[in-house]
């Protein structure tokens, strides 16, 4: 089926695919920071649902009483702090998706697609979603060939789990 010369084209082509999850990371902060700050930039390989609670801390922020209120502060925090963990969450999926875990990859596709849901759900409200739509098509199929590459890796050995005291214990 492969040969060994298809191997390193394929941990090349999981690596990429795994590379994205840090890309999606990477823009959803600073998609967040830039929502806050009214820039009017965002990338469109960012998250769809950081988007959503930027724009919800935002819009709060900007109807919240401005005089002897800390409600605009945690507003602003509480989104990116929602914000940092989504992201983490996908910066933390390339690790394993790097390694050609195809458990990594796959919970990455489902992820993104249903952030792609709240896209469509931000076209709905907001608009000017399009672009972001489309870019998150093609990085769902650059996600998903990093898989597909990942499947056609072969089995390789799973690292020997430590061992407990009574194994230890027995050895002796």
């Amino acid at each position: 089926m492969n040969t060994q010369l298809d191997i390193p084209q394929l941990q090349a082509k999981v690596k990429t695919g795994a590379s994205n999850f840090n890309w999606i990371a990477v823009a959803a902060i600073i998609n967040s920071i830039s929502i806050a700050f009214h820039t009017g930039f965002t990338f469109p390989t960012g998250l769809g649902l950081s988007s959503f609670v930027s724009l919800l801390g935002r819009d709060f922020i900007d109807i919240a009483p401005k005089e002897g209120s800390n409600l605009a502060a945690v507003l602003s925090v509480g989104a990116f702090v929602i914000t940092a963990v989504f992201a983490g969450s996908f910066a933390l999926l390339g690790i394993p998706a790097r390694n050609g875990r195809r458990w990594a990859f796959i919970v990455g596709v489902v992820l993104y697609a249903l952030d792609m849901l709240v896209l469509v759900g931000l076209q709905i409200w907001v608009g000017s979603y399009w672009i972001d739509l489309l870019f998150h098509a093609w990085m769902l199929f650059s996600l998903f060939n990093g898989l597909r590459a990942a499947n056609q890796l072969p089995e390789t050995k799973e690292a020997p789990k430590p061992k407990g005291i009574k194994e230890l214990m027995s050895d002796s």
